[in-house]
This record gives structure tokens, C-alpha cells and sequence, in this order.
């Protein structure tokens, strides 16, 4: 039971990384959201830590909310947008320390 939640976590994290895997989404993001060009060699560095990210396994103490709400009950609605909310925040910590 619990390696199925936390499999779904881990297919909707990797989902959300999987959509940075082009380099013009990478730059359009980064445009949009803060207003800067990313160089390439920042770039470069983003996306090996986001292939590390899409291999490590899941933060299982930053998805614990998801977690133990989907445990408590399986059909509850929310779960894959609260998923993406927070797999959204753990990306959007990383790309911050690209912002300098």
C-alpha cells in the first residue's frame, strides 16, 4: 500500500521534472518567472541536478502531507494537484539557486 502512494508521488514528481527536460522550456520558465537569461553553463548545471532529481528517491518527509492524506483515503479527490504543488515547490527551490 504505501509503495504504491509513494510511487505515484514519485510518477508525479518525475512528470513535473520530465516537463523542464527541453531546453526552451527551461529558458522560457526562467524568463518568465524571474525575469533573467540563463547562461548555458547554469543551464548545463540545472539539468544534471535535475536528472539526479528524476533518479533520487522521493523526499518522502517534503511529500508526507500527500502521503498521508492519499493513505487515509484512497478516492480523495486533490491528490494529484496537491502532488503537483508540492513537486512544484521542490523544483522551484532548485531553480532559485540558478537565479544569482
Amino acid at each position: 500500500m504505501i509503495h504504491e502512494v509513494i510511487d505515484r508521488v514519485r510518477t508525479c514528481r518525475n512528470n513535473k521534472i520530465k516537463a523542464f527536460s527541453e531546453k526552451e522550456a527551461v529558458l522560457t520558465y526562467f524568463q518568465q518567472r524571474y525575469s533573467i537569461e540563463l547562461s548555458d553553463r547554469k543551464y548545463e548545471f540545472l539539468l544534471r541536478e535535475l536528472k539526479e532529481l528524476l533518479i533520487a528517491p522521493v523526499d518522502l518527509v517534503h511529500y508526507a502531507s500527500v502521503i498521508t492524506e492519499f493513505k487515509e483515503s484512497e478516492s480523495k479527490p486533490g491528490f494529484t494537484e496537491q502532488c503537483d504543488l508540492l513537486a512544484e515547490q521542490e523544483l522551484t527551490d532548485i531553480f532559485k539557486k540558478y537565479t544569482f
